[in-house]
């Protein structure tokens, strides 16, 4: 699966989705400029299964990335778009929640989030 714009995020006050895929796309979607492409790349193993979120924005600031998944972590220029800076760490809490894990990969023009989940 490929987006790219005109594809929009939800609107500021909307409620946020339960699930990891939607509120990794949003994320995507909201922080990635016009004219980036957000791809989404699912994978499935005997013992796992997961997919990988990935786009070619900006990327994560080097000194933001080892903080994105804690609640109310925001980069500057989040701050112009809405959010309270939970959407990272709700996606870590509902995998954490299925014993999963997620991982953050993000250089500029090269930013991947990796979502894995056991099966049941």
């Amino acid at each position: 699966m490929s987006i790219s714009r005109p594809l929009r995020a939800p609107k500021p006050g909307q409620r946020p989705s339960p699930r990891p895929v939607p509120d990794l796309l949003t994320n995507a979607l909201k922080h990635t400029p016009p004219g980036s492409t957000v791809t989404v790349t699912g994978t499935a193993g005997p013992t796992s299964a997961g997919f990988t979120v990935h786009d070619d924005g900006p990327g994560f600031a080097p000194d933001l990335a080892p903080h994105a998944f804690e609640r109310f972590t925001r980069g500057d220029a989040a701050r112009s778009r809405g959010g309270a800076g939970l959407g990272l760490s709700l996606v870590q809490a509902i995998a954490g929640a299925h014993r999963g894990r997620v991982t953050l990969a993000s250089q500029p023009g090269d930013t991947a989030i990796d979502v894995v989940l056991p099966r049941p």
